[in-house]
């Protein structure tokens, strides 16, 4: 995958598609639902994402966010990382869970337009 500003790489699986965006600041930013049949798409965008001063990851759009997604944010937490997750959603009780908040700097800001164009 191309990590270049705007870019953006999609794939689909069993429980839904995925579109995986670069930022204008370099942020991955996923759209849809993370499962273990699209995270190697999470996977390439944040080995190509630059980490400058922190790596982060847009997940406010994200509905659905399985273990094979998790593992590959722990995957990437021994860079410098920002999480940011919409406040009450299924994906910030995950990222909780699975205890991602002491390993990244996991943010609740506000929450973002579902319709806007990333």
């Amino acid at each position: 995958m191309d990590a270049t500003v705007g870019s953006s790489a999609a794939g689909a699986s069993a429980g839904g598609r995925i579109q995986v965006n670069i930022g204008p600041a370099g942020e991955v930013i996923p759209v849809g639902t993370l499962d273990i049949g699209n995270a190697r798409l999470l996977h390439a965008a944040l080995a190509d994402a630059k980490a400058d001063p922190a790596l982060v990851v847009d997940l406010r759009r994200v509905r659905y966010l399985d273990s094979a997604a998790v593992t590959v944010l722990f995957a990437h937490a021994h860079k410098p990382l920002r999480i940011l997750v919409r406040a009450g959603s299924a994906v910030a009780q995950v990222v909780e869970i699975c205890g991602l908040s002491r390993v990244a700097q996991v943010e609740l800001p506000a929450a973002v337009d579902p319709t806007q164009q990333v």
